[in-house]
């Protein structure tokens, strides 16, 4: 702005900061004082708003808690492939079921493990499937009464 006149009248001193600094001051310095700026005058927070805040969320059905889309994602293949499995003639144990849907890598057993390493991998593996399936069941079974996703 180089004059007054081109103040809006629609702008309020409580809703718009103009700031004049001079140039000659070092980068960092201008940083700090647009830092300690801001944080008098906007009360903004980091990071996202929690859903405990009344005001997160307008949604008609709105989120029970946060979600990792990509867990919801492997939850929900791991529920589809035993349910498929349940009614599938040639049937699979869950770590085979695991390593076709490409869960923990690491867990697949190489030549060069030992027979004790192989097992060890094949248990976790199990583990890991099994733990997706039962929070895939009670995240299905809290949405049918209308919570999603189920504090699992």
């Amino acid at each position: 702005m180089t004059s007054k006149e081109e103040w809006l009248d629609e702008w309020q001193a409580s809703q718009v900061l103009i700031v004049a600094v001079p140039l000659s001051l070092p980068k960092n310095q201008i940083d700090k004082f647009f830092a300690r700026l801001l944080k008098a005058r906007h009360g903004g927070q980091r990071g996202r708003k929690a859903l405990s805040d009344s005001d997160a969320s307008t949604a008609r059905y709105p989120l029970n808690r946060n979600v990792s889309v990509s867990t919801l994602k492997t939850q929900l293949a791991v529920y589809d492939a035993i349910e498929a499995n349940r009614i599938a003639t040639k049937r699979k144990t869950l770590s085979q079921i695991g390593l076709s849907l490409g869960i923990k890598k690491q867990s697949k057993s190489s030549a060069f493990d030992s027979i004790e390493d192989a097992e060890s991998k094949r248990i976790l593996l199990t583990a890991t499937v099994s733990r997706y399936y039962k929070q895939a069941r009670l995240i299905i079974a809290a949405t049918a009464d209308g919570v999603f996703p189920a504090k699992v």
